[in-house]
């Protein structure tokens, strides 16, 4: 029987982190390409998923940035550079990202790109920063809230 068909929702949720400390290195185009580009969300492999949003909360002390978060059409592993083409990969949401100084008094901000999209089989989101947020330990390690047809 297939799942949730008319109206579509998702049929379990399917919450990912990039894994690793991001955005220490910066990312200039606009277009998609580019090696300083890490992966964020792989919709599944049999239905598709859908994203509602990207929570980027700092780690530690980060510079001013814009977050830009692209489709891509690829399939298969994702290797930042070679994966995302500007043939493959669109703009689909920017963040502005103010410079913050980590406090243990004070909480860190918080910010949250909507994507509330149908992410077909098998696609990818990912992520990119138009300035290095900072040394190799500042920066983001993003939650990217969805679930899976």
């Amino acid at each position: 029987m297939p799942a949730n068909i008319y109206p579509i929702f998702p049929k379990e949720p399917d919450v990912q982190i990039a894994g690793s400390v991001i955005g220490t290195s910066a990312n200039t185009a606009t277009d998609g390409t580019g090696a300083n580009s890490t992966l964020l969300f792989t919709a599944d492999a049999t239905n598709g998923s859908y994203v509602y949003k990207v929570i980027l909360k700092p780690i530690s002390t980060i510079a001013a940035t814009v977050a830009r978060v692209f489709f891509c059409t690829a399939t298969g592993s994702f290797t930042p550079g070679t994966t995302n083409t500007a043939a493959n990969s669109a703009l689909i949401a920017e963040v502005a990202i103010t410079a913050w100084t980590a406090s243990n008094t004070a909480a860190s901000p918080q910010y949250e790109v909507p994507i509330n999209m149908a992410i077909p089989a098998s696609m990818k989101l990912f992520i990119t920063f138009g300035t290095s947020t900072g040394a190799g330990t500042t920066g983001f390690n993003p939650t990217t809230v969805g679930g899976k047809y």
